[in-house]
């Protein structure tokens, strides 16, 4: 396990006041872009968690380059989680546009409100490296039901 942050406070904090122990891994204090452009590391799971102050992320971590830079550090099934502070309804500018920028790297984020309080919550990207699917089902030809049933074959088989 890898942890990176920032601060490095955080490594004394989380094991005093959360851990109780120390943490199981290399703790990196360093700048979360900086560190993935010095590393060629790939990992199965990425968190990214990080805040300026209470409710915002910084602004160098909610971009398409930071996602793209994540995705490359990611093992080909490995999976990108993310907490967002944000509206879990997307009605202002803000919760659409992160939407947006993660799923342009990330297309098959799950997003999981932790509740569904209005106007703010955290919300949980859980995100495969996965590559979008160009292939969309219309009337004149769907195979949703044989695709579905193919996909549980190849899963179970």
């Amino acid at each position: 396990v890898t942890y990176v942050d920032i601060d490095p406070d955080t490594k004394k904090i989380a094991e005093t006041q959360f851990l109780n122990q120390p943490i199981n891994g290399e703790f990196i204090a360093q700048d979360a872009r900086s560190y993935l452009q010095q590393t060629t590391h790939q990992f199965d799971v990425i968190f990214s968690d990080a805040y300026s102050h209470h409710a915002t992320v910084p602004a160098t971590l909610l971009s398409v380059e930071y996602f793209q830079s994540l995705a490359k550090h990611l093992n080909p099934q490995g999976l990108l989680i993310v907490n967002i502070i944000a509206d879990p309804f997307f009605r202002d500018k803000y919760a659409g546009v992160v939407f947006n920028t993660i799923h342009a790297v990330f297309p098959y984020c799950t997003v999981v409100p932790i509740d569904w309080q209005y106007p703010l919550t955290n919300l949980l990207y859980v995100c495969p490296n996965v590559a979008k699917a160009e292939v969309i089902y219309r009337d004149n030809l769907n195979t949703a039901t044989l695709d579905f049933f193919n996909s549980r074959y190849e899963r179970e088989g």
